[in-house]
């Protein structure tokens, strides 16, 4: 991912982040620039000592329920399970 960010950089090429795609602004998507998908990026480790999980930004959230209700855990976050994690999260998509 780096070196098509930096590619595009160098070249003046418009890029995106996509997450999960499901911005209501159009942030995840471009027109004549290069779309960058994070869907392969989607690991989610819960720790239950700590209670904490660690979610990677192509996830979503049914992933993060799928990985954190064995201990009894619960995230707050998008209420359609389907939305990516890195853009709900952030206000993008």
């Amino acid at each position: 991912m780096a070196e098509v960010v930096r590619f595009c950089r160098k070249n003046h090429i418009d890029f995106v982040v996509e997450a999960g795609g499901h911005s209501t602004t159009g942030a995840s998507s471009s027109h004549g620039g290069v779309v960058i998908s994070m869907a392969r990026m989607c690991k989610v480790l819960t720790d239950p000592a700590s209670e904490t999980v660690c979610v990677q930004g192509g996830a979503n959230w049914d992933m993060v329920n799928q990985s954190t209700a064995p201990y009894g855990l619960a995230v707050v976050g998008a209420t359609a399970s389907h939305t990516g994690v890195g853009g709900s999260a952030l206000g993008g998509g």
